[in-house]
């Protein structure tokens, strides 16, 4: 945790165990919180069962200048789908989720990478 960060996942595979690390921003409210938690889980549990198709991941956010459009296409994507997967987790675990404030979660989460990518540009 830590106070005004990005929420983030990093990925470790170390003697065939994998390992992750999840990066959240404990400035925001308890309910957003556990959102975006579940949404980097969904990032988790997708790379983890996608193991073999990694065309959704690539090696680093930081460095946004060096991908193609396709490229930052397919980071938008794997952000969609992360999102529908956490909202599977929560059913399935019995959260109950707001679903105006987990609405609006989710497309401000998607409008920020919206215009960090300059995907319509």
């Amino acid at each position: 945790f830590g106070d005004n960060v990005d929420n983030d996942i990093e990925y470790a595979d170390e003697d065939g165990v994998m390992t992750a690390v999840i990066t959240l921003d404990r400035a925001v409210p308890p309910r957003i919180l556990l959102y975006n938690m579940l949404h980097e889980l969904g990032h988790y549990e997708r790379f983890i069962n996608n193991r073999a198709d990694m065309s959704y991941y690539c090696d680093s956010l930081e460095q946004k200048e060096k991908y193609s459009k396709p490229e930052k296409i397919r980071i938008f994507i794997e952000e969609v789908l992360a999102w529908k997967r956490a909202e599977e987790i929560a059913d399935e675990l019995e959260i109950e989720l707001e679903k105006g404030m987990w609405r609006l979660t989710m497309e401000q989460s998607l409008q920020k990478y919206a215009e960090w990518y300059n995907i319509g540009g």
